[in-house]
C-alpha cells in the first residue's frame, strides 16, 4: 500500500480566537488505516458528511500528537493529557474539547472496541449561554434592508418556519403543503424527518418567487442550476444585510432568526411541546431554554411572521368589503361597506397637484377619504378635533372610567332593536351616575358625564357596553362648583351599588317597552331572558381616578370615529380567511391573533354599523349641550381658571406637528412644493387657482397621508 501523506497543517478556531497548528507530520499506515475505517463505520450509520469531517480531523490530530505510539494503545490520560495541552498551549475554548472528547468516544466505541470509553463525566461543562434573539420589529428591518427577492425570501423563511441552515437550502417545492400550510423537513439534524408551519402570509409571496426564478430541484438554488444555494453565500448576504443596519458587534446569523421564531412563539402563547416539534428537538431540555423569555402556556400556533408581516395591502382590506356576502345586507350597511371599499380611491375623487420646481413638474394625486364614520381607515383628523374640544373642557378636578354593559342573554333583543335599547342603554347610565352624584352623601350635586357606545368586543362579537368619562366634582342647582367629598378613595360610588341601581332602572324600563309592545320580539322568549337578567348581577366597570385623564381621552378618542377596528389590526387575508389580531382579556390581557372565514368577518363587522345618523357620543349632566358654554364658563370663573381658545391650524401644519410630514413638499425631488391643479369630486373636474394654504384647509379630513397615493 501506497504510502499516503496526510499533512498535519489544521487550524483550529475556537470562540476566543485562538488558532493553533500542529506541525507537520506524516501518520504510520496503521493510523491512516484507522482513520479509513472510521469514515467508512460513520457512513455506514449515515451520519452527516460535516460530522465525519470533523470527527476524522479530530483524530487525525490525535494520531499525529502521539504519532510514535499505536492508536490502539493510547488510553483515557492519553486523550486527557492532549486536551489539556491544546487548552493550554492553543486556548482552544470548552466547545472544542468537547468534540474532541465525542470523537475519541465514538473511534474508540465503534472502530477499535477498548474496555474504556470516554466517560461522560469528563466532557467540559456547557456553558449556559441565552442565544442571540433580534426583536419583532428588529426583524422587519432586517427583511426591509435587503432587496434581492431570493435574499429577502430566505430570511422570511428562516424566522416564519425555524428551519436549520441545511434545511432551507435543500428545501424542494414539493415539500410545501400550501393547503394544510405546512412544510414537511426532509433533511433534518439526525436525519429526522417533521413538518413545520408555513407562515400565511408568505403563501403568495413564495408563489410569486417561484414563477420568477424557476427553480429545477431546490427551492433555492445557487449559479448552478440543480444545485443548492452554497451556505457561505447565504452567510454573507445576511452579514452585508446586518452591516447596513449597524449591527455588526453583535453576533447575528441565520440561526439567529431560528431562535428568535421559538422565542416569539413562546411570547405569544404557543406551548413548549408545539416548539420543539416544530423545531425538531429531540430532547425537551434543548427547547427549554427559550423559556427564558416567556412564561406563558398558550395553545395558539401562530407564526410570528403573520403578526409582523406588512404584506397585507390596503386594497385587500378595501377588496375584503366587497364581498359578494355584502349584497345579502341591508341597503344601509351595504352603502357603507361600498364607503369603506371606495375610501381614498379615485371613486370618492381626488386633488391634483403639480410641482412647482421647474425641473421636476412632478404630478402628485390626493386621493379624498369616504368620511363614513364606520370606515377603518379614516377619521383620524376628526377624531383628533374631538380629543382636542374634549379636552379643552376639562376642568382640574378628578376623572374616572366606568363602564357599563348588559348581560349577553339580552344580545338577541337588542341586534333587533338596536336604536330603541341602545338609546335605554344610554338613559339607563346617565341616570345612575346623575342619581348617586345628587345624594349629598357622595357629592350632592351634578357631574359632568360623556358617554360613548362601542358594540364590540376585541373578537368583533356583538357586546353593547358605554365607555363613561365622569367628573369628580360637580355643581349645585345654582351652579356653584362642588369638590369631590371622595378625594382619598378609590372609587367614585360604590361598585356594588351601582350595579343594582343600574339593573332596576335598564330592567323597569325595558319592561315597560315590552308592556307597550314597543320592542320586535320574535322568535325570543321574552318571560326566560328577564327571570335570567333579573338574578344576574350586572357588570359596572369603575376605577380610581386617573392621574392623567387626557389618557382616557384618548383612548376613547381611538374608536369615536371609526367602528370595531383599525385596518393595522388585519394581519393576514387568504383566499377565504382573515386574521386579525385581539385581546384576550380572560388570559391576562394577552395579545392573540384569531383567524375567520371572510364571511363570518363581514357578518361581525355589520353587526356594529349604527342605526343610520344615530348618536353614539353623548353629554350629560353639566356637559349637556343645552347651556354647556355658559356653565363650563361660569364654573371656571369660578375656579379662576382662563379659558384656553381652540385655534384652527391649518391641515399642512397639523401633519407637520403630529407626523413630521411636509404634505407640500414634493415626493419627488424633495425641493420643490406641490401646486394644486385640479379638483376631482367623483368623477366631476372644477379648476381652481388659489393659494396651496387655502386649499390644503378645504381638503377632507385624513388619515397620515402615508397610503394609497401614487
Amino acid at each position: 500500500m501506497m504510502k499516503e501523506k496526510l499533512i498535519m497543517q489544521t487550524t483550529i478556531s475556537a470562540k476566543e480566537g485562538a488558532r493553533y497548528t500542529l506541525a507537520k507530520t506524516i501518520l504510520n499506515p496503521e493510523a491512516q488505516a484507522l482513520l479509513m475505517q472510521l469514515r467508512s463505520v460513520m457512513s455506514a450509520k449515515h451520519y452527516a458528511t460535516r460530522s465525519i469531517g470533523n470527527y476524522m480531523r479530530e483524530m487525525r490530530l490525535l494520531f499525529s500528537y502521539y504519532n510514535e505510539i499505536d492508536p490502539r494503545r493510547i488510553k483515557t490520560q492519553d486523550i486527557i493529557d492532549y486536551i489539556q495541552y491544546i487548552k493550554s498551549v492553543y486556548k482552544v475554548g470548552r466547545e472544542k474539547c468537547d468534540q474532541v472528547a465525542q470523537s475519541c468516544s465514538f473511534f474508540y466505541k465503534h472502530v477499535i472496541p477498548s474496555p474504556f470509553i470516554v466517560p461522560s463525566s469528563f466532557y467540559p461543562r456547557k456553558e449556559c449561554k441565552l442565544p442571540t434573539l433580534l426583536s419583532e420589529e428588529e426583524v422587519k428591518k432586517l427583511i426591509s434592508s435587503v432587496d434581492h427577492p431570493k435574499h429577502k425570501m430566505m430570511i422570511s423563511l428562516f424566522y416564519g418556519t425555524g428551519l436549520r441552515m441545511n434545511e432551507l437550502r435543500l428545501l424542494e417545492p414539493h415539500h410545501i403543503d400550501s393547503k394544510l400550510y405546512q412544510i414537511k423537513v426532509m433533511n433534518g439534524k439526525g436525519a429526522r424527518e417533521r413538518y413545520t408551519i408555513l407562515p400565511k402570509a408568505l403563501l403568495e409571496p413564495l408563489r410569486e418567487y417561484y414563477k420568477r426564478y424557476r427553480p429545477k430541484k431546490y427551492l433555492f438554488e445557487g449559479q448552478k442550476v440543480g444545485y443548492p444555494m452554497h451556505e457561505r453565500s447565504i452567510q454573507h448576504f445576511i452579514h452585508e444585510a446586518i452591516k447596513r443596519l449597524g449591527w455588526d458587534g453583535r453576533d447575528i446569523s441565520a440561526h439567529t432568526l431560528r431562535h428568535s421564531f421559538a422565542t416569539h412563539m413562546l411570547d405569544h402563547g404557543t406551548d413548549i411541546h408545539s416548539i420543539k416539534t416544530l423545531l425538531g428537538h429531540s430532547k425537551l431540555e434543548t427547547t427549554i431554554v427559550y423559556l427564558h423569555l416567556s412564561k406563558t402556556k398558550r395553545l395558539l400556533l401562530v407564526s410570528p411572521f403573520d403578526r409582523i408581516s406588512t404584506d397585507v395591502r390596503i386594497g385587500d382590506i378595501q377588496h375584503l368589503f366587497s364581498h359578494p356576502i355584502v349584497s345579502t345586507f341591508n341597503t344601509y350597511s351595504q352603502k357603507v361597506f361600498r364607503d369603506i371599499a371606495s375610501c381614498h380611491t379615485e371613486a370618492k375623487g381626488k386633488h391634483v397637484y403639480k410641482c412647482d420646481n421647474a425641473s421636476c413638474g412632478h404630478i402628485h394625486y390626493q386621493y379624498h377619504s369616504c368620511g363614513n364614520r364606520h370606515c377603518i381607515f379614516c377619521g383620524s383628523n376628526k377624531r383628533d378635533d374631538w380629543v382636542e374640544k374634549l379636552t379643552a373642557d376639562l376642568l382640574p378636578t378628578s376623572y374616572y372610567h366606568v363602564v357599563f354593559t348588559v348581560p349577553h342573554e339580552l344580545n338577541g333583543l337588542m341586534m333587533g332593536n338596536r336604536k330603541v335599547l341602545f338609546t335605554l342603554l344610554f338613559d339607563s347610565a346617565k341616570d345612575t351616575l346623575l342619581t348617586f352624584s345628587k345624594d349629598k352623601k357622595y357629592l350632592g350635586g351634578t357631574v359632568g358625564v360623556t358617554g360613548v357606545l362601542h358594540t364590540w368586543g376585541q373578537e368583533l362579537n356583538f357586546h353593547p357596553h358605554i365607555h363613561c368619562i365622569v367628573s369628580g366634582g360637580g355643581i349645585d342647582e345654582a351652579g356653584k362648583w362642588i369638590e369631590p367629598k371622595r378625594k382619598e378613595e378609590t372609587f367614585l360610588f360604590p361598585v356594588q351599588a351601582m350595579k343594582i341601581v343600574y339593573r332596576a332602572i335598564f330592567l323597569k324600563r325595558l319592561r315597560k317597552m315590552i308592556k307597550l309592545t314597543k320592542l320586535k320580539t320574535d322568535g325570543i322568549d321574552i318571560p326566560e331572558i328577564l327571570k335570567q337578567v333579573s338574578v344576574k348581577t350586572w357588570n359596572v366597570y369603575a376605577k380610581a381616578p386617573f392621574k392623567d385623564v387626557n389618557a382616557v381621552v384618548e383612548y376613547l378618542g381611538r374608536y369615536t370615529h371609526k367602528v370595531a377596528l383599525s385596518h393595522h389590526r388585519i394581519k393576514a387575508i387568504t383566499d377565504t380567511h382573515v386574521s386579525f389580531n385581539y385581546k384576550d382579556y380572560q388570559d391576562n390581557h394577552k395579545q392573540k391573533v384569531l383567524t375567520i372565514t371572510k364571511e363570518e368577518f363581514l357578518r361581525r363587522m355589520e353587526q356594529h354599523v349604527l342605526p343610520k345618523r344615530y348618536v353614539k357620543i353623548r353629554h350629560y349632566g353639566y356637559l349637556q349641550n343645552h347651556g354647556k358654554k355658559k356653565k363650563i364658563e361660569a364654573i371656571k370663573e369660578q375656579l379662576q381658571i382662563k379659558s384656553k381658545p381652540i385655534i384652527k391650524i391649518p391641515i399642512e401644519l397639523k401633519m407637520l406637528e403630529r407626523y413630521q410630514i411636509d404634505i407640500l413638499k414634493c415626493r419627488k425631488c424633495n425641493t420643490g412644493k406641490y401646486q394644486l391643479m385640479e379638483v376631482f369630486k367623483t368623477g366631476r373636474c372644477t379648476e381652481a387657482i388659489v393659494e396651496v394654504s387655502a386649499i390644503i384647509k378645504s381638503i377632507p379630513n385624513k388619515a397620515p397621508p402615508n397610503r394609497l397615493q401614487l
